[in-house]
């Protein structure tokens, strides 16, 4: 079972530029930042987190 999560992953994180999985550091860094009042002029926006996949697609 832990081999097929495995290749499931890596063949996942193929198509991103970034060629890994983000961990739930890396979102949880985002959505501090959107919390923060660093974005108090920031509005109707989507930030995408995915590591460049749509943009390699």
């Amino acid at each position: 079972m832990h081999r097929r999560l495995s290749r499931t992953r890596a063949a996942f994180a193929q198509p991103q530029l970034c060629r890994r999985l983000g961990t739930p550091e890396e979102s949880g860094r985002a959505t501090v930042f959107l919390l923060s009042d660093e974005t108090s002029y920031l509005n109707g926006h989507d930030l995408v987190i995915d590591g460049a996949r749509t943009v390699a697609t």
